[in-house]
């Protein structure tokens, strides 16, 4: 009987195997950004580059190569450049926002052995308890911690949705307003930084460019930009704002002045796809604070 389980064991992953490589062969016929196999393509080649450490310098560098994350979405730069920038002797981490909580991710030599917490607004299909990530389900806005708690925090593309149109994520508010700024975040920066231990850093990635409200989420201006700086230097230091825009060859680092005007495709509408290839977002934002008060 433990034979067979074996056998029928190995022919599932066998079986899941062919089939992730035939749809992300199919993606790449193409290359439609969301389309059969692009999740499929993309999680292979973040994966890949998270764990070459010539990867991460291109980061600390701030040289990507050519052709880096052609027709990928952003994730393609927010996680190496996080990864690239967190102190490795921090060991107490909490995701805001669940982005983390994927396997490549937590398994990765520099978080293998934190500890690490991950608050969402509910429970997702992958789950980690066995390795012990705690999660937390709730409101952002209303953070349960005590004061001063964490040697990390990452908030990865998370701000740009508090308070928007978050039914695809499980959370039932919803914002009807299709033009005005939703200024919420500023509370989650506030609540951050009141968990966040004295020397400790926190980390803000979100996608930049024009003010659009596409619903579920809102792309941040020059204007939003300064608002969080202006809250956060009232605690400590903005170590580095670096700049990411996408091009029709790829991602590259930038300037605000050169991504001030971009705009964002949104997947789930249409609205604002072009030839370009891009996925999601055409620039980011990625934020690095150090707490000194």
């Amino acid at each position: 009987m433990m034979k067979i389980r074996k056998i029928i064991s190995f022919l599932k992953k066998t079986y899941r195997k062919i089939d992730k490589r035939r749809r992300i062969n199919t993606y790449l016929k193409t290359r439609e950004p969301w389309s059969i196999g692009y999740a499929e393509y993309k999680m292979d080649l973040i994966s890949t580059y998270l764990y070459q450490e010539q990867v991460l310098c291109y980061f600390r560098k701030n040289n990507l190569p050519d052709l880096y994350g052609y027709g990928v979405d952003e994730r393609i730069i927010e996680y190496p450049w996080l990864l690239a920038n967190i102190n490795p002797l921090h060991k107490i981490i909490l995701d805001a926002g669940s982005t983390f909580n994927y396997e490549y991710i937590i398994n990765h030599p520099l978080l293998v052995k934190k500890n690490i917490f991950i608050q969402t607004f509910s429970p997702e299909l992958e789950n980690f308890n066995h390795k012990r990530i705690s999660y937390i389900y709730g409101d952002l806005r209303d953070l349960l911690f005590k004061d001063s708690v964490f040697d990390t925090i990452i908030c990865q593309s998370t701000l740009e949705h508090i308070g928007m149109d978050n039914a695809i994520y499980g959370w039932n508010e919803s914002n009807n307003n299709t033009r005005l700024q939703n200024k919420d975040y500023l509370i989650v920066v506030t609540q951050l930084i009141r968990v966040l231990r004295t020397n400790g850093e926190l980390f803000f990635t979100f996608p930049y460019g024009k003010y659009q409200n596409h619903g579920f989420f809102q792309q941040f201006n020059r204007e939003m930009l300064d608002e969080i700086i202006k809250l956060i230097v009232q605690f400590g230091e903005v170590i580095k704002i670096d700049f990411f825009k996408y091009y029709s060859n790829g991602w590259c680092f930038s300037t605000q002045e050169e991504t001030d005007s971009c705009e964002s495709f949104n997947p789930h509408t249409g609205i604002g796809k072009m030839s370009d290839g891009a996925a999601h977002s055409r620039a980011i934002c990625c934020i690095k604070f150090l707490k000194s008060k």
